[in-house]
């Protein structure tokens, strides 16, 4: 198998070292899988009770300048294992660089991503090269690392655009309690509530646009409304993705099992970034 892509600019670079840090925060070891349109990637997770599943679908055409992939799986994918802190550490030595690229090598016979830069554009800056130990998947066991399966959501809201403003919330919450309580409505209403031992916090969010997909429709669902339970540390480390430039990003809730976050991207087509937030069950039955 082979594979080798020029990285198109400085930006395309930082959005890769910015999605592989974002990840890197919940978790070590991620797949990626290569194909002729794409390169997603999949954050590997013992545990996936308290923790969000989180998925990257980058765009091969925008991120890279070329790009060749070759492999005698079924329609010509690789699938492989890598650290992302050895990703990262990688790619954090190219920020200065607007020549760099990305390929599959052995090393004493053991594959690696190897990670190259050009730096003559600079007198200050030197060539880099980082050879990252991977393993090689069965383009089979992709099938353990595909999105969780989830019922049609009950809400589904674009969130707002300010969402530092919502990251800043959640961080001023989690100081004084566990949990919150995210109540939404298919009017177009977002609610945060957390619960101190002195002091109930409510936090309102008016004027959203709802979204009507799956078993949504204007017509049966319009005052539809969901409440689940988040642990706000959770909550807070995916909203970390408020440091990626995007175009929009929207809520799917379901009551009881899911909350799906997905991030677009910008500059548009770039690609996205979606995650599977998971619900707990309180005293209450929320």
């Amino acid at each position: 198998m082979k594979f080798r892509a020029r990285i198109g600019s400085k930006e395309n670079l930082l959005i890769l070292l910015n999605v592989s840090t974002l990840f890197e925060k919940i978790g070590e070891t991620c797949v990626l899988l290569l194909s002729d349109t794409s390169l997603r990637i999949s954050l590997v997770l013992s545990d996936t009770s308290s923790v969000p599943r989180c998925y990257a679908d980058l765009q091969c055409a925008t991120i890279f300048n070329e790009w060749k992939i070759e492999s005698q799986n079924e329609n010509n994918v690789i699938l492989f294992e890598i650290g992302l802190t050895q990703l990262s550490r990688a790619l954090t030595s190219g920020k200065m660089s607007s020549n760099s690229q990305l390929k599959l090598v052995k090393r004493d016979n053991s594959p690696c991503l190897c990670f190259e830069t050009n730096a003559h554009e600079s007198s200050l800056s030197i060539d880099v090269t980082h050879d990252i130990p991977i393993k090689i998947l069965k383009s089979s066991d992709l099938l353990y690392h595909l999105p969780p399966q989830m019922s049609s959501p009950s809400v589904a809201l674009d969130l707002p655009h300010k969402t530092r403003l919502m990251k800043t919330i959640v961080e001023r919450m989690a100081k004084l309690s566990k949990y919150v309580h995210m109540t939404a409505s298919q009017t177009g209403r977002l609610v945060l509530r957390a619960e101190h031992s002195s002091a109930v916090i409510k936090t309102f969010f008016n004027g959203l646009q709802p979204r009507y997909v799956g078993e949504l429709n204007a017509l049966t669902s319009a005052e539809n409304e969901a409440t689940v339970k988040l642990n706000l540390r959770t909550l807070s480390v995916v909203m970390n993705v408020q440091t990626l430039a995007m175009e929009n990003a929207s809520i799917y809730i379901t009551e009881g099992e899911l909350v799906l976050m997905h991030v677009s991207l910008s500059p548009s087509r770039v690609g996205s970034i979606t995650y599977y937030i998971p619900v707990l069950i309180s005293d209450d039955g929320l």
